[in-house]
């Protein structure tokens, strides 16, 4: 999870807060992994990092990953790896390359949007969108 709360209008990117929008994707997939670099690559995404998450509650324990790509100017996070296929919770599940499942975007205001236009152009299938939140992850 994002550990740093950033201020009304600005979103984090690179553990700074900047002045920017987001934009989420429910349920979404890439025909391959190399689709999915492309995008990467098309949009300055360098950066990755895999997060672990943990959540205990009583009797309930539960924990998952996400997966990140970052520039200056933009965040994605993903669900699932697209490039190796690995689930955001693992266990019991064959990997599936292309397949980014949920999908958050957080940045500068046109560098979301760009991306946003990509990933539309880019993907096979996408579920659901939420303009203005990272409303799925």
């Amino acid at each position: 999870m994002d550990a740093k709360i950033c201020k009304r209008g600005e979103v984090l990117v690179k553990n700074k807060c900047i002045k920017g929008i987001q934009w989420g994707f429910d349920i979404t997939g890439f025909d391959s992994a190399a689709k999915f670099k492309a995008l990467l690559k098309r949009n300055d995404l360098k950066s990755y990092k895999r997060e672990h998450h943990v959540y205990d509650i009583g009797d309930y324990h539960s924990e998952w990953y996400h997966y990140i790509w970052e520039s200056p100017k933009l965040r994605l996070v993903t669900g699932n790896n697209p490039i190796t296929g690995i689930y955001t919770i693992p266990k019991g599940r064959t990997p599936q390359k292309g397949f980014a499942s949920y999908i958050g975007i957080q940045g500068d205001k046109d560098a979301v949007k760009q991306l946003v236009k990509d990933i539309k152009k880019t993907t096979l299938d996408i579920k659901a969108e939420s303009p203005r939140e990272r409303g799925y992850i």
